[in-house]
């Protein structure tokens, strides 16, 4: 692993062991390493995966999510967030129409 891939992946799991998740967890590894961006953020979370140290769910779901959300942002797609699903149907008083 390069050194600034390396230096990334540290930053990855010590912000996901913070808490911190999706944008947070991006400005904190580009805070840390400057030289960051997309791909190599990426490339440092799917490593994640390979891991076999790192076995905290929540900071792995939280790594992996943030190398998803990169990736869509790459291909010019808006993410979206479990908490932004609207109902199928729903009307804007919360009635079903």
């Amino acid at each position: 692993m390069g050194e600034t891939k390396k230096r990334i992946y540290e930053a990855l799991i010590s912000g996901a062991a913070k808490g911190l998740h999706s944008a947070p967890l991006y400005a904190y590894v580009a805070n840390k390493v400057p030289r960051s961006d997309n791909k190599r953020v990426i490339r440092a979370a799917l490593q994640s995966l390979r891991d076999p140290e790192l076995t905290d769910p929540a900071s792995l779901r939280a790594i992996c999510s943030l190398a998803v959300e990169r990736r869509l942002i790459d291909l010019g797609i808006e993410p979206r967030h479990a908490g932004s699903k609207h109902k199928k149907n729903a009307h804007p008083s919360g009635e079903q129409v």
